[in-house]
């Protein structure tokens, strides 16, 4: 509604004079609103360049940053050699390619750097080294086995065109879309020259006036503002939407429920279970042994011998005689004295207090409505159709403004990112059907919870361990540690630099590895990043090792140091650390499979091993999830995922156009010289670019006359014609229309009963109106009859005759 027609409104309100369009009498159109609705849109039209042939792809116009600070040819050209071919110098020396012999060498050289290239990459996989970036790959390098000097030479030249190609590709890629016309690719002779890097690093810093529009440039376009004039021109009636058919004197209810129910219930249980048990036994054993052993033994023994002699025959005689008596005593006493004193005392205490609150809160309507048919012989066709409103449609154009168009960061559809924007995401939903997809999400990123849970209830287990769990802690921090140093090294190398050349420069000086721990660092997520600080402080003050890896386990998993923080966040994360706005593109472009994160990973992922050869985590009582609740919450979030993904221009929008305004003049003034042209008012979108109004355009001179433009936007606005169009929309009213039946369907008796009750019907009608004529004659007469009308009845005259026995006798 134009300002004009809204204090018209306002004005007739206050007076009292206003009011709703309303049927009026039985017409069948309705008296139209004398207030029409003004709607404005935006258009944005970018300029492409003349010069392009019809069938190559659209390139439009930029907003060059050297045309803000207003740089000359020759500051250009100096900057050039001062500033970027130095670059260009260290990116071509730092290159893997610059240690390996040079094409003229000797070709011993050759062969001995492809065996150590061979060797030194045997051990790992090639679907690792496919993924490594930033160094050579010998899948295609020539084998020196069975090779003539002419052919390893000739093909050793080829492999290193290649790699140095491909080496300069993966670091330039990231600049490739705000290289534009200028190849990435280098000569197929030789290796590429500092001259060649070096144009195409000045393309960056000086870009050509037109790119395509999937480039990361800011595109220049032109925003008309329209205005469309919504004129009510009366409503008409629209399609047949239903009917009813009733039979003579029936009678139809038809009754309408509609019923919205909401019951929310919170169940809070708190359950406190302690039990003591001492148990104390005592055994006493006494035993003791005594042996006494006595052996007494007397010998006695007599000799005697004697010669007889006999001539020629002596006899010698000898006898003895021996007794011994043996006398022993012995005696063992063995004294056994046991006790045994056992004492037990338990105690157990449960207690649990469960509350329990519920709310219902219902709204119920009720609709009836009975419609009858008064006929006695002809059926009542009942038709309902829908009531159209007519619009008579304007549109003008009221102004031309320029404005420019920046880029918007595609974030990934994760589970924190679908909840922490899931009251936006519903608002635009495009189908219910993928409503139960949020609930999947929550319940998903409950059961992560739970499980880091789970895994932090091994305390007594990793106590167990000692000194292997301190091992493992040690791991960690030392690897975060490791990042903290690259981090602070880069944020110090890039600190005062004022173009992203400098910023470029100061990380050429810097390590390359120090830079891939930097990027590696950004990507741990914030909550990650929280425990491995409180892991580190624990160490220092010597915290038990166990405690501390069981706090760790319960805030993080090993999932949060895989891919981790991508996109707009990754993006901010490195513009907090000096990056400038392309280089930060650059490096959040690079595969995290690529960065060195000083085996952070694997130190998590070795610890979370070692928590699960603890043994099965036992849930507890009532927290455990069965197997299809998760299974069912995976599906429901990847069906909406998949939504998201195959409709993220339509989501992201309206994530965007909710931005606070205060959130998105901080996120312009990281921009550096475009925010000091732009102003802080988001017009529409082109696709994933977000349109802003241009404050100033002189700098645009030299390629397109914003003036001039402006003059004739200004004549065609006040010469314009505007066009009328007549737009019909439905409406929810609809419009009844009654039709008796022809046919009465009876039979001659009751057709002629019917005539004849018609006939005494008019007759008693006919009495009626006389007899009310006649009362009327009687007000007229002069004087007036005033008495009752009501008709008395006639006199009778009743004559008795009496015989009498006397006079008969007489």
């Amino acid at each position: 509604m134009s300002l004009d027609a809204a204090e018209s409104v306002a004005a007739e309100v206050k007076a009292g004079t206003y009011g709703p369009t309303a049927l009026t009498a039985c017409e069948e159109t309705l008296a139209a609103d004398r207030n029409p609705q003004f709607i404005r849109f935006v258009g944005l039209t970018l300029f492409a360049d003349p010069r392009q042939p019809a069938w190559q792809k659209g390139r439009y116009l930029v907003l060059q940053p050297h045309a803000l600070r207003k740089v000359s040819e020759a500051e250009q050209k100096k900057q050039i050699k001062e500033r970027i071919r130095p670059l260009a110098e260290r990116l071509l020396r730092d290159l893997p390619t610059s240690e390996l012999p040079r094409p003229t060498d000797k070709v011993e050289k050759m062969r001995e750097a492809l065996r150590r290239i061979h060797s030194t990459t045997a051990h790992v996989s090639p679907e690792h080294r496919i993924r490594r970036h930033g160094v050579l790959d010998p899948r295609k390098a020539p084998r020196t086995d069975n090779l003539t000097d002419d052919e390893l030479r000739s093909r050793y030249v080829e492999w290193l065109v290649r790699e140095q190609d491909r080496l300069l590709r993966e670091r330039l890629e990231g600049l490739a879309s705000l290289v534009g016309e200028v190849r990435v690719g280098g000569p197929r002779v030789g290796t590429w020259t500092v001259d060649a890097v070096t144009a195409v690093l000045a393309r960056v810093l000086y870009p050509l006036p037109f790119h395509h529009l999937d480039s990361g440039h800011a595109h220049v376009a032109v925003c008309a503002v329209h205005e469309q004039e919504w004129k009510l021109a009366g409503y008409t009636r629209g399609e047949l939407v239903g009917s009813l058919s009733l039979a003579p004197g029936e009678r139809l209810t038809l009754e309408v429920h509609s019923w919205d129910k909401s019951t929310r219930k919170t169940e809070d249980e708190i359950s406190t279970e302690s039990e003591i048990r001492t148990s104390e036994k005592l055994t006493q054993r006494d035993a003791l042994t005594v042996a006494q052993e006595y052996a007494k033994k007397t010998n006695t023994k007599v000799d005697a011998s004697g010669v007889v002699p006999i001539s020629k025959m002596p006899i010698k005689l000898s006898g003895s005689v021996s007794t011994a008596v043996t006398q022993g005593l012995k005696r063992t006493t063995d004294s056994l004295r046991e006790k045994t004193v056992e004492a037990s005392n338990s105690l157990r205490v449960n207690r649990k207090t469960r509350i329990e609150s519920s709310r219902e809160v219902g709204r119920e309507e009720r609709q009836t409505r009975v419609v009858e048919n008064t006929n006695r012989c002809h059926s009542l066709n009942c038709h309902y159709f829908e009531v159209l409103t007519n619009y008579v449609v304007t549109t003008r154009l009221i102004g031309v403004r320029p404005c420019v168009l920046l880029s918007n960061t595609r974030p990934d559809f994760t589970l924190d990112w679908v909840l922490c924007h899931q009251h936006i995401l519903t608002e635009a939903l495009l189908d219910k059907t993928f409503l139960p997809g949020f609930e999947a999400a929550r319940r998903l990123k409950a059961d992560e919870v739970l499980q880091r849970m789970r895994q932090a209830r091994h305390l007594t287990e990793l106590e167990r361990l000692g000194d292997e769990v301190t091992q493992y802690v040690l791991a960690i921090t030392t690897a975060f540690d490791f990042l903290k140093t690259s981090k602070d090294i880069v944020q110090e190398a890039l600190s005062g630099c004022d173009y992203w050349v400098d910023c470029l420069s100061g990380l050429v000086d810097v390590p390359r590895i120090d830079v891939g721990r930097a990027v590696a660092w950004a990507r741990i997520p914030v909550r990650a990043r929280t425990a491995l600080e409180m892991m580190s402080k624990e160490r220092v003050e010597s915290v038990n090792a166990a405690e501390s890896l069981r706090r760790f386990f319960r805030t993080v998993t090993t999932a949060d140091f895989g891919v981790g923080t991508s996109g707009a966040a990754l993006e901010a994360e490195l513009r907090a650390l000096g990056f400038p706005e392309i280089g930060a593109k650059v490096f959040a472009g690079e595969d995290s499979n690529s960065l060195d994160d000083a085996g952070l990973r694997g130190a998590v992922e070795a610890a979370a091993g070692l928590i699960a050869s603890l043994g099965p985590q036992t849930p507890e009582p009532g927290d455990a999830a069965t197997e299809m609740e998760v299974a069912d919450a995976r599906v429901g979030f990847d069906q909406l995922q998949c939504h998201l993904n195959d409709n993220w221009l339509h989501y992201l929008q309206s994530v965007w156009a909710r931005e606070d305004p205060g959130e998105r003049f901080l996120r312009l003034q990281g921009l550096g010289e475009i925010a000091s042209v732009i102003d802080n008012e988001l017009l529409g979108f082109v696709a994933d670019k977000s349109a802003y109004p241009l404050r100033e355009t002189n700098f645009l001179e030299p390629l397109i006359d914003f003036n001039k433009l402006m003059a004739e936007a200004e004549k065609l606005i006040a010469s314009q014609k505007p066009i009328e169009t007549l737009v019909t929309q439905p409406t929810a009213g609809t419009v009844l229309e009654a039709v008796t039946g022809h046919c009465t369907a009876c039979e001659d008796f009751i057709q002629t009963s019917r005539a004849i009750d018609l006939r005494n019907q008019d007759a008693k009608a006919r009495a009626e109106e006389t007899e009310a004529r006649r009362r009327e004659m009687r007000l007229a007469a002069a004087p007036p009859d005033l008495t009752d009308p009501t008709a008395q009845p006639p006199g009778e005259i009743t004559v008795k005759i009496e015989s009498s026995d006397r006079d008969s006798g007489g």
